[in-house]
C-alpha cells in the first residue's frame, strides 16, 4: 500500500500497522536538504500518522542531521543527561545517547520470540510492559520525541519499541464512556514516576534501583495537571492522555470545562484505589494488539513520535547486549507552527475514509495498492 501525496509529488506514505504509522518514502538526500514543502507535507503526514512517522536508510548521519529532521517536528529542547544510562552526543544538550533504559530491567526475563502477544498490553500489577509518555509531568508536555538507531542487537525481539495510538483506543470506546472520560483530568508528577519505577524494577528482581540522578533533583517536584481526553492541535481528533506511572487519582475537570458532568459522576463517589484502577483499565485497553505497533528497528531508521496522541514502551534489553544497542534521541516541544490545514485535513479524512488502517493489505509489506490525491 502506497499513499501518495499526488498534487505535491513529493513523499510516499506507507502505513505501519492497522492502528497507526506511516513508513515516509523519501530519499535521503533530500532530508538532508529539506524544502519548506517537504518539511509542511512531513508536518502534514504526522498529524494524519496517528502519532508515528519512521525514516528508514539513514545511514551515517551526524547530529546536525539528526537535528535538522528532529526540528520539523518542534523546537528541540537541551536537557541535562540522566547520568547513568545515557549521555551526551558531542556534548550538545539536545541529542542525546541511549544504550540501555531503566525499564530494560522489567524486561530481562521477557522471552523475546518477536511475536507480537497480548502480554504487551499494560498490566497494572506488574507494570510490565512500562508504558508511559514522555515528561507528561510538564506543563505543556513536549508535543514530539525522537529516536535515531546507530546499531541494534541482531536477536530478533531485543530492544524492539511498542506504540500504541490513543486516537484510535478513544474512538473504539462506547460513546457514553467517550462522554464521561471528557470531564476527567489527571495530575502528572515526577515524584510519583519515580516511585512507580522504583517498585516495579523491585517487583522484577527484589531490588531497589535508584534512578533519579543528580542532574535530575530538581524534576523531582515537577507536576502538572492534564485533561483526561484531549483535542489534538493538528489533527482535530480526540485521544486519550495516559501515563499510567505518573498519573496520580483522577479529578473533574474545573467548573466550566465539563459540560454534561459526567466527570464530576464518576469521581464522585469514588475511591483512590478505584480511580486508579479506571487509569489502569484505560491503559490496558489503549495497549491492546489491536491499537499497537512493534517496531523492530534497523540500523539506519529515525522514528519521530507524538507524545500528546500515542502512548510507547521499552521492550527487554539484557546487560550482555547492551553494548550492541546505540540510540540517539530529541525531544521536541510544540513550535506553534501551522500545518497546512488543508493538506493535514484531507490526509487525515483519506486515511480514515479509506479504511487504511483495518486493512492488511494497506500496511507495510502488504501487496495491496491506495493512493490519495490532494487538491486545492
Amino acid at each position: 500500500m502506497i499513499a501518495t501525496l499526488a498534487a505535491l509529488g513529493t513523499i510516499n506514505l506507507r502505513p505501519l500497522s492497522r492502528a497507526m504509522g506511516f513508513e515516509v518514502e523519501l530519499d535521503a538526500a533530500d532530508l538532508k536538504t529539506l524544502t519548506p514543502t517537504v518539511a509542511s507535507e512531513l508536518r502534514c503526514a504526522f498529524a494524519a500518522s496517528r502519532g508515528l512517522l519512521l525514516f528508514r536508510g539513514l545511514d551515517e548521519w551526524t547530529r546536525d542531521d539528526m537535528l535538522a529532521l528532529s526540528s520539523v517536528f518542534g523546537e528541540v529542547e537541551a536537557s541535562p543527561s540522566e547520568g547513568e544510562y545515557d549521555w551526551l552526543l558531542e556534548d550538545d544538550p539536545r541529542v542525546h545517547v541511549f544504550r540501555r533504559v531503566p525499564s530494560s530491567r522489567v524486561f530481562e526475563d521477557d522471552a523475546p520470540d518477536g511475536e507480537e502477544d497480548e502480554d504487551e498490553a499494560y498490566d497494572p500489577k506488574t507494570g510490565r510492559p512500562s508504558w508511559h509518555t514522555d515528561q507528561s509531568f510538564r506543563d505543556p508536555s513536549p508535543r514530539a520525541s525522537a529516536m535515531y538507531c546507530v546499531k541494534t542487537p541482531a536477536e530478533e525481539g531485543l530492544g524492539d519499541t511498542l506504540f500504541a495510538s490513543t486516537i484510535a483506543a478513544f474512538d473504539a470506546l462506547p460513546a457514553a464512556r467517550r462522554d464521561a472520560l471528557r470531564g476527567l483530568a489527571a495530575p502528572h508528577s515526577y515524584g510519583q514516576l519515580h516511585t512507580n519505577f522504583k517498585r516495579y524494577i523491585a517487583s522484577a528482581d527484589g531490588e531497589e534501583e535508584e534512578f533519579l540522578s543528580a542532574e535530575r533533583e530538581a524534576d523531582a517536584s515537577l507536576a502538572a495537571t492534564h485533561p483526561l481526553v484531549r483535542t489534538h492541535r493538528a489533527s482535530g481528533r480526540e485521544c486519550l492522555y495516559l501515563a499510567p506511572m505518573a498519573m496520580g487519582p483522577l479529578v473533574a475537570l474545573a467548573d466550566g470545562d465539563d459540560e454534561d458532568g459526567g466527570g464530576n459522576a464518576l469521581v464522585e463517589n469514588a475511591s483512590d484505589d478505584e480511580l486508579a484502577a479506571l487509569v489502569a483499565e484505560l491503559t490496558t485497553h489503549a495497549t491492546g494488539r489491536r491499537f499497537r505497533h512493534r517496531h523492530r528497528w534497523r540500523a539506519g531508521d529515525f522514528a519521530v513520535w507524538d507524545n500528546h496522541c500515542t502512548i510507547h514502551a521499552a521492550t527487554g534489553l539484557p546487560a550482555d547486549v547492551e553494548g550492541e544497542r546505540e540510540m540517539w534521541r530529541t525531544t521536541m516541544l510544540d513550535d506553534g507552527a501551522p500545518e497546512d490545514p488543508a493538506l493535514a485535513a484531507a490526509l487525515v479524512e483519506g486515511a480514515d475514509a479509506g479504511s487504511v488502517w483495518d486493512n492488511p493489505d494497506h500496511h507495510s509489506g502488504g501487496e495491496g495498492q491506495w493512493s490519495l490525491t490532494v487538491s486545492f
